[in-house]
């Protein structure tokens, strides 16, 4: 009998551990959304070969939130810190790069330096981003993603910029606006035309 006591109590454990992790990571993301700085990421067109994958819009930024003139010689491959500012319109800036965590400032996020290349004090420094992914309902996923390969597309260029929370390192994406629109909006009023 003490056994099977034993038994259920560590089933009880597992059970609750395996509800906790989860749990955490949706909490943490609800923070940074909550809690978060919200910036404007410009998007840019992505490689049409690189289809949809997933429920979600795959992102590609602009090179002036993708690059930074730096003076520190990085590697590459390497994991640092992100600090952000706005620029006058609103949009999310490099404000400065740094290998270690910004002390007195929430506004940064942590990211890979992915390539590093030039010459004395010259560095450039192209950044991949932890957020590139915009989530949505799997029935409107799809037709988001065409919606916003063809706005962003060369032969219709419409303006297009992602709202990112940002928290304490952590990044996470709203939504997407296209020409103004939330791309949810566009893609509901969509499918309601269709039907």
């Amino acid at each position: 009998m003490k056994h099977k006591q034993v038994i259920f109590g560590l089933f009880i454990i597992v059970a609750l551990i395996q509800l906790f992790v989860p749990l955490k990571m949706i909490l943490k993301y609800e923070d940074v959304l909550q809690n978060g700085k919200v910036y404007k990421f410009r998007t840019a067109p992505i490689d049409p070969n690189d289809p949809f994958r997933g429920k979600y819009i795959r992102l590609k930024f602009d090179d002036a939130i993708s690059t930074y003139q730096s003076n520190k010689e990085w590697k590459g491959h390497e994991k640092a810190f992100v600090l952000l500012d706005q620029d006058r319109d609103g949009f999310a800036i490099v404000k400065d790069i740094s290998i270690d965590r910004p002390i007195n400032t929430n506004n940064y996020v942590k990211a890979d330096i992915y390539l590093a290349y030039g010459l004395q004090n010259q560095n450039q420094i192209r950044i991949n981003y932890p957020f590139d992914k915009f989530y949505m309902e799997e029935t409107k996923a799809q037709p988001a993603e065409k919606i916003y390969m063809e706005s962003v597309g060369e032969s219709h260029k419409k303006p297009a910029y992602a709202l990112v929370a940002i928290n304490k390192g952590r990044g996470v994406i709203k939504d997407v606006i296209i020409d103004g629109r939330s791309v949810k909006d566009i893609v509901g009023n969509n499918q309601n035309m269709s039907k």
